[in-house]
């Protein structure tokens, strides 16, 4: 439960819902009931606080893992309820926490992908993200992780930031055409 004046404060969507005459505005009640108990905890202490995390020490591997379902879980909420203040503090607190070996907990892409547009924001974060931080080998270790209109965009988006003779270099394509032919027998 949240007092109302936090909650319209919050969120355009509760403010014009608890001040309709929806159901919503005559029972003065709104129900988030599909998204996890964490991830609610989460959206109320923002909307008191308008902070993402009370205070607490360094995570481990499997806590970061799960705090960033739950932040990748709260963004679909905002994104609906229209709290983009509180959108860009996930997206900027996700940045910051990111680590080399795995910036962000790829599990989580798969939900992400079903519950968001293809524009996304969060989508083209979480691309960029993982083409800029995560180990490529990390793919084939984790492939089902990796929804397949993920794997378009991300593959979209590399030519893209480096261009072809950017990635021939990279490759050494024009240096090393014997990495692909056929031995002769």
């Amino acid at each position: 439960m949240v007092h109302k004046q936090f909650a319209c404060g919050a969120s355009p969507v509760l403010k014009a819902a608890f001040n309709s005459e929806f159901i919503e505005g005559q029972s003065q009640t709104y129900e988030l009931n599909d998204i996890p108990e964490e991830t609610g905890r989460l959206l109320v202490h923002w909307m008191y606080f308008r902070s993402i995390m009370p205070g607490r020490p360094p995570l481990g591997d499997i806590q970061k893992y799960e705090e960033d379902d739950a932040m990748l879980r709260l963004w679909i909420p905002a994104d609906k309820l229209i709290m983009p203040e509180l959108q860009n503090s996930i997206i900027e607190s996700l940045f910051i926490q990111k680590t080399i070996k795995l910036p962000i907990c790829t599990a989580s892409l798969k939900y992400v992908y079903e519950q968001t547009a293809k524009d996304s924001k969060l989508r083209l974060f979480l691309v960029d993200l993982i083409a800029a931080y995560m180990d490529p080998l990390y793919f084939s270790r984790f492939d089902d992780h990796f929804p397949r209109e993920f794997l378009i965009e991300f593959a979209q988006r590399i030519p893209l930031d480096m261009g072809p003779r950017a990635m021939e270099r990279r490759l050494g394509l024009d240096r090393r055409l014997s990495r692909y032919q056929v031995p002769r027998g």
